[in-house]
């Protein structure tokens, strides 16, 4: 059996040389920084309170007199009630104990 003849390859045509990119356009300058901002003008130096003295001592009480009276407890708070729940029932009294022996029984 003979050899196969070869075709001749086709080659596809040449390609055009590549052309450079085009320059971008050119960027405009780049605008002038504001001037600074002026400095605020010095601010006066802070007052000074003057030191904080103890109260003075009071005057030495009378052994006569009675006693102060100390001062009156503030009334308790009521507890902070949530509109949610229903409100709180009052304090049940306490139970009433009967006597520890009847009076109508002569102690034994």
């Amino acid at each position: 059996m003979p050899p196969p003849k070869l075709l001749p390859l086709e080659l596809p045509p040449p390609k055009p040389p590549l052309l450079p990119k085009p320059l971008p356009p050119e960027l405009p300058p780049p605008k002038p920084l504001p001037p600074p901002k002026p400095l605020p003008p010095e601010l006066p130096p802070p007052k000074l309170l003057p030191p904080k003295l103890p109260p003075p001592n009071p005057p030495p009480r009378d052994p006569l007199l009675p006693p102060p009276m100390p001062p009156p407890e503030p009334p308790p708070k009521p507890p902070l009630l949530n509109p949610l729940l229903p409100p709180p029932r009052p304090p049940e009294p306490p139970p009433k104990l009967p006597p520890y022996w009847p009076p109508d029984e002569p102690l034994k």
